[in-house]
C-alpha cells in the first residue's frame, strides 16, 4: 500500500511540473465557474437577433475589458468600469452574474445600441437565468431585460425590466433574465 501511495504522489508531482500556468491576461473560450467574458458582435440576422463570436474568456476583470478595447491607467473594475467606458467605446453592456456588479461578467462589445437582441436560450446558454446587474453603455437608449425568450426565433417575452442607466440589482429579474435587447 505504501508503493501505490508513494506512486500516486509522484505521479501527481510530476504532472504539476509539466503543466504550464495560466497567465491572467490569457484568453480563453471555455466558460468557468468565474470568468469575466467578452462577447463580440459580429453581426444581426433579419430578426433583430445578434450573431456573436464566441466568448473570449479571463480569469481577470481588467483582462476582459482590455480585450474588449477599454484602456486606462489604473486597473478596471466592476465599480469604475462607467468612467472608463465613453461614448468611443464598443462596450454596450457589461452583465454580471451578482448583484452590485459583482461574480462573473460577459461584456457585449461591436455593435450600436440597435434594437438587436441575444436569447440566452439558445446562445451563451450559460447565462440564461444568471443575469443579476448590468452596467448600461447603450448611451440614451434602454437595454431591456426579458424573462422569456424564444427555443427558436421570434420575440423575447413575459416580464421585463427597462434600464435607462446602470442598474446594481435588477430586482424580479435577478438570475430571470432570458433575453437582453440592446436599444429597444
Amino acid at each position: 500500500m505504501r508503493r501505490i501511495g508513494f506512486l500516486a504522489v509522484a505521479v501527481l508531482a510530476s504532472t504539476a511540473l509539466i503543466t504550464p500556468a495560466t497567465a491572467a491576461n490569457t484568453p480563453s473560450t471555455a466558460i468557468t465557474s468565474q470568468d469575466h467574458c467578452v462577447a463580440e458582435v459580429l453581426g444581426q440576422h433579419d430578426d433583430g437577433q445578434l450573431e456573436l463570436a464566441p466568448p473570449v474568456c479571463f480569469p481577470t476583470f481588467d483582462a476582459a475589458m482590455r480585450h474588449a478595447g477599454l484602456d486606462q491607467p489604473d486597473p478596471i473594475t466592476p465599480t469604475n468600469v462607467s468612467s472608463a467606458m465613453s461614448a468611443t467605446s464598443s462596450i454596450i453592456a457589461v452583465h454580471y452574474d451578482f448583484t452590485n456588479y459583482g461574480g462573473s461578467s460577459l461584456a457585449v462589445s461591436g455593435s450600436a445600441c440597435t434594437g438587436g437582441y441575444i436569447n440566452f436560450r439558445t446562445h451563451y446558454t450559460s447565462w440564461n437565468d444568471r443575469i443579476s446587474s448590468t452596467i448600461h453603455g447603450c448611451g440614451s437608449k434602454p437595454i431591456t431585460h426579458w424573462d422569456n425568450a424564444p427555443s427558436s426565433g421570434g420575440n423575447c417575452s413575459g416580464s421585463k425590466y427597462v434600464a435607462w442607466t446602470h442598474v446594481p440589482n435588477l430586482g424580479a429579474m435577478v438570475n430571470a433574465t432570458s433575453c437582453v435587447h440592446y436599444g429597444a
